[in-house]
């Protein structure tokens, strides 16, 4: 039996998640209407994964699953292909051959598929929530001949690897799609318009950072560009308790000053103003995915109070916190 699960795993052409939580977790399968029910056996784990395919070569997942133990996934994909993200919570490990190990972070997230091998690793009894949207060549093929000028194809996708796309207008579009995808809606039209003003987002902010990069490559060396980024990326995972600006540096390995200084070249805004967009983001999280009162997510985010929350959420997305949950 094991002999030929194994033989119907290596002819399984990878298509999207489900090819994966099919042939390699034994996931229970059934269609229901345009959705792709997925479920895990009772002794691996509870929740569900649901999916659909909108469109040729285009596929969108929402996950909300337990795993019991912990689970490993092997891969080996020779096709090119695009997935972003959005990690709401979960322990998942990537290890690609040939690279360090890397813990998937919560938030935006890019994967660019070459092809490569590897693997990926999920804890037990950990929470695993995301918005997946999958590309193949052949939706990119599409949507470039409809916007030439607009640069998206799959060869510039390629060129997006360096940026960092956590930003809120991006990550509201995905608690969208989580909520239409839980609802049950089927709009092709839906999907395939928040797919496009994705793409459109990440698109400028790619050639916005190409902008900024060229003034100041001349001040900033790839070593200093690459601490900076880091510092970025731990402010981005850790929001509601970001580290302190002395831990930044030691980080960063520079003074205060210079950080300060470097960063805002780099993000175009202080370090401190981040931290707020980052709080606010994971704000965005907290309103449409739980059930916590908008004071208890105010407290949660070190706001002093509920008023000092809804003026700085007013201020970023132009509504008050209970405004935009009832939109959610």
């Amino acid at each position: 039996m094991e002999e030929d699960r194994m033989k119907t795993l290596r002819q399984c052409k990878y298509t999207s998640d489900a090819s994966f939580f099919v042939s390699n977790y034994c996931f229970c399968h059934k269609k229901k209407a345009d959705f792709l029910n997925l479920n895990p056996r009772e002794s691996t784990g509870t929740g569900y994964v649901v999916e659909i395919n909108p469109h040729e070569g285009l596929y969108l997942s929402y996950a909300n699953w337990t795993p019991k133990i912990n689970m490993e996934r092997k891969y080996c994909i020779l096709k090119k292909f695009v997935k972003l993200y959005f990690l709401e919570c979960g322990d998942i490990t990537l290890i690609q051959n040939g690279k360090k190990k890397s813990t998937i972070q919560h938030g935006v997230n890019l994967y660019l598929n070459k092809p490569s091998s590897g693997r990926v690793l999920y804890g037990s009894m950990t929470p695993i929530r995301y918005v997946s949207i999958l590309l193949h060549e052949e939706y990119f093929d599409r949507i470039s001949m409809a916007f030439p000028k607009d640069g998206l194809s799959l060869e510039d996708a390629f060129l997006w690897i360096s940026d960092d796309y956590n930003a809120p207008e991006i990550s509201k579009i995905f608690m969208q799609i989580r909520k239409k995808m839980i609802e049950g809606i089927t709009s092709s039209m839906y999907y395939e318009s928040k797919i496009l003003e994705v793409l459109s987002l990440i698109s400028q902010r790619h050639q916005l950072e190409q902008h900024n990069y060229k003034n100041t490559y001349l001040v900033i060396s790839q070593d200093e560009l690459y601490l900076l980024k880091s510092v970025g990326n731990v402010i981005r995972q850790t929001p509601i308790s970001p580290p302190s600006i002395e831990e930044l540096c030691k980080i960063s390995t520079m003074s205060q000053t210079k950080l300060r200084e470097l960063f805002k070249k780099v993000y175009g805004i202080p370090i401190g103003k981040y931290i707020q967009q980052c709080k606010l983001e994971q704000s965005l999280v907290l309103l449409s995915g739980s059930s916590l009162s908008i004071a208890e997510i105010a407290g949660k985010l070190g706001y002093a109070n509920t008023s000092k929350f809804s003026a700085a959420f007013k201020r970023q997305y132009k509504k008050t916190p209970s405004e935009y949950r009832t939109t959610t």
